[in-house]
């Protein structure tokens, strides 16, 4: 209304209420996004943060490189990481995800000198409604090269993940060495996770394969520790530990190995308290699920056909560089 209706309206009384009651009916019917006063979209509050780097080996050189997300879970992150690697260089890069509520992680690495060697370790670990999405790829572009991406992590609540991984050997790169591998542990029933491996191989004389798993606490694990004495929390407790350890052990640097198992070890006690709540709601169908993708009604594992191969609570993203 105009300046003049206000005026008029703010001396009577009965007319304010009558008029305020008409406004909240308008907003509750435009719905939330509108009784707020906010957009859809993000919240009015989330930040956007990207985070480029790129690292170019030169001959024989070695790096150790870690790099950890954990921004608060109303923003958005965007990483993206570019290795060349030249002739008998070696780098393992580990890429952790464990905060913002959308977050997108891509490792790319580029093998252009013999005996060149790369290896991307990811790792994440998702709660409440949270989406992340990762991806590793390795271009072989010449020969005797070698390498090893795995993805490994669990989701809780009702969050999301989806990784993506690919390897893409040239012609001209004979005696390449090249595995991949995905996987993600539900600790929720409403939890899901998309693991999608692809190959490329242009070349006969070459070793490449791909693995992806998908699914809930294993039961036959389960049995096996509760028959040897521990009670239900601290065999799941150990399994999770167990689960990540071994692909952080993997990881050269001291202390990229011991600020990941700090952090995770922060999340597990949240795991085993929604673990502990799901329990008593168990269904027989979902008792019976296994860490396979076809027996888990969220979980779904998918490969590329016609692919094989022929022959700080705010730190943000951490970098660490070990030696």
């Amino acid at each position: 209304g105009t300046a003049e209706g206000k005026n008029d309206l703010s001396h009577s009384p009965s007319k304010t209420k009558k008029t305020n009651k008409q406004e909240k009916k308008a907003k509750a019917a435009a719905g939330p996004a509108s009784a707020s006063g906010a957009s859809a979209g993000p919240h009015p509050l989330a930040h956007l943060h990207t985070d480029v780097s790129e690292a170019v080996l030169g001959p024989e050189a070695k790096l150790c490189l870690t790099t950890i997300q954990r921004y608060p879970q109303n923003d958005w992150s965007f990483s993206h990481h570019d290795q060349h690697l030249e002739k008998f260089s070696a780098l393992t890069h580990a890429a952790g995800a464990f905060g913002a509520g959308v977050s997108r992680t891509r490792t790319t690495n580029r093998l252009t000198g013999s005996r060149a060697k790369a290896n991307a370790y990811q790792l994440f670990f998702g709660g409440g409604s949270q989406f992340i999405d990762m991806e590793t790829h390795s271009h072989h572009m010449t020969g005797d090269t070698s390498g090893e991406m795995t993805c490994r992590g669990a989701l809780e609540g009702t969050s999301e993940m989806v990784y993506r991984g690919s390897i893409h050997i040239d012609r001209a790169a004979p005696n390449t060495i090249s595995h991949q591998s995905g996987s993600a542990l539900l600790l929720s029933p409403d939890a899901a996770a998309n693991i999608i491996p692809s190959l490329q191989v242009d070349n006969d004389q070459v070793e490449a394969g791909h693995g992806a798993s998908v699914g809930a606490l294993d039961e036959a694990e389960m049995n096996y520790l509760r028959s040897r004495g521990l009670d239900e929390q601290t065999a799941r407790l150990l399994i999770l530990r167990g689960y990540f350890d071994e692909l952080v052990g993997k990881i050269p640097g001291e202390s990229s190995r011991r600020y990941l198992s700090g952090l995770i070890g922060m999340r597990l006690p949240k795991a085993e308290e929604e673990g502990k709540k799901k329990e008593g709601a168990k269904t027989k169908k979902t008792a019976r699920t296994r860490r396979s993708a076809s027996r888990h009604p969220k979980a779904r594992a998918l490969a590329v056909p016609g692919l094989e191969a022929r022959p700080t609570a705010h730190a943000g993203v951490i970098h660490i560089a070990d030696d």
